[in-house]
Order: C-alpha cells, then structure tokens, then sequence
C-alpha cells in the first residue's frame, strides 16, 4: 500500500492494483490493509480510469461501504459508459 501512496506514475499504480486484485481473486471479503483509505483516496481520484476503477473495487473488498455505494451509483448511471458501468 505504500508503494500506491508515493507512485505518481498510473502504469505503476495499475501493476500493483493489479497484483492487489490477483492476489484476492475469488475472496468477497478480505480486512482493509493498514493506510488503504489513503491511497485508495487519491487513487480514485486519479486520472486513469482503470486505476479508478480497480481502486474502487478492491475498496469494495475490503469493506469500504462508499465504495460500494459509489459503484452501485455508477452502474444505474446511464450516463456512464457501458464499460465501467459492467466493471
């Protein structure tokens, strides 16, 4: 986690998030590392719509019930492409 907080570069933050994701697979509950909140903050918050969207459901994962909430409201938005509505 504290390689998302002072990566600046979104194809590192992808490679971990990723990492993050594989190591979680097929698990619907796993406890929220320590300093999650933090980096999955700014991560949301990035540019990249893949490092916003793997942040948010790993979020998920680890329990963050405005993650969850915030893509439940993605996925009701028409608005919102198809794509990230489905991820």
């Amino acid at each position: 986690v504290h390689a998302l907080e002072v990566s600046t570069s979104a194809a590192r933050q992808r490679d971990i998030l990723h990492g993050l994701a594989e190591g979680i697979q097929g698990r619907r509950s796993v406890p929220m590392p320590d300093r999650w909140s933090a980096a999955a903050g700014r991560l949301v918050a990035s540019d990249d719509p893949e490092v916003r969207q793997t942040a948010l459901a790993l979020s998920v994962v680890f329990g963050d019930v405005a993650a969850a909430s915030t893509l439940r409201g993605q996925a009701a938005d028409a608005a919102i492409d198809a794509a990230t509505r489905s991820s």
